[in-house]
């Protein structure tokens, strides 16, 4: 069997020091990770679709499928640590902005280099409430609404680092690279492998990653599937149910380590 990330190989460490699993249930989990690691080679959205679609072409059980799903997510939870590495200056400022506007509204990376100024928006009700306007897959448009980190670190780039990036005031553009040209798919990956090495961790995170994490802290906290999946821009609402796998797993655990009569 092949080596695995060091990310996966934490996450591992994990299960055995602090969740004290039994030596068979940690081959499975290496097992459920190694089988994603060995189809592909990054974590981004279409890799992670090609490598669901294969699960569900197999014979696995729906509990199996599960299981994979969850040691993906808890292997690569990083967010925290992502945004707390970047710098007050102008580069950490914008790439600040950035994290928190992926993990709040949870929008693709293609729909984040293609956000204009016009796009962030305030309620008129109230000068604290924000929304993105975001035109996804299809040229269909959707709303998002913008969580408040995400609102205070949009606002101190717009005030404290975009002034500074543009060199032509009718570039309508709102993250803009080092040259004062719209950010491309490439410099937002490139900022996310400086923000991950910064943040100890020997894998670029994805934006994909951070979209993921956003679905299923939401549906975890409550949110229901429908909504998630409008918020995602999704077409099938089969697509979104993937996530609701993954919280179901998480609260049979959490119901099994916690009811007196679970077990």
């Amino acid at each position: 069997m092949s080596s695995l990330p060091e990310s996966a190989e934490r996450f591992l460490n994990h299960l055995q020091v602090e969740r004290g699993l039994s030596p068979n249930s940690l081959l499975a989990y290496r097992s459920d990770l190694q089988k994603f690691f060995d189809s592909e080679s990054f974590l981004d959205e279409d890799s992670f679709s090609r490598f669901l679609k294969k699960l569900h072409q197999s014979n696995l059980s729906v509990a199996s499928i599960t299981r994979i799903i969850s040691s993906l997510r808890s292997s690569l939870e990083t967010v925290i640590s992502l945004v707390e590495s970047c710098q007050d200056d102008v580069a950490g400022i914008r790439d600040r902005a950035i994290l928190e506007l992926f993990y709040s509204a949870g929008i693709r990376v293609s729909e984040a280099v293609g956000l204009n100024l016009v796009d962030f928006r305030g309620n008129e009700e109230t000068s604290t409430s924000r929304f993105v306007r975001v035109i996804g897959k299809g040229s269909k448009e959707r709303l998002v609404p913008v969580g408040a980190y995400a609102v205070v670190a949009m606002e101190n780039y717009l005030v404290r680092a975009r002034p500074h990036l543009s060199k032509d005031r009718s570039n309508p553009a709102l993250f803009l690279n080092h040259h004062g040209r719209r950010l491309t798919r490439q410099g937002i990956w490139h900022l996310l492998k400086e923000a991950s090495k910064r943040a100890g961790l020997s894998e670029t995170v994805s934006p994909h990653q951070l979209r993921h994490s956003f679905a299923t802290h939401l549906l975890q906290n409550g949110a229901d599937v429908r909504s998630v999946q409008e918020l995602l821009g999704h077409a099938s609402v089969t697509t979104t149910q993937i996530y609701t796998m993954v919280t179901g797993d998480a609260l049979r655990e959490v119901f099994t380590e916690s009811h007196p009569r679970a077990r």
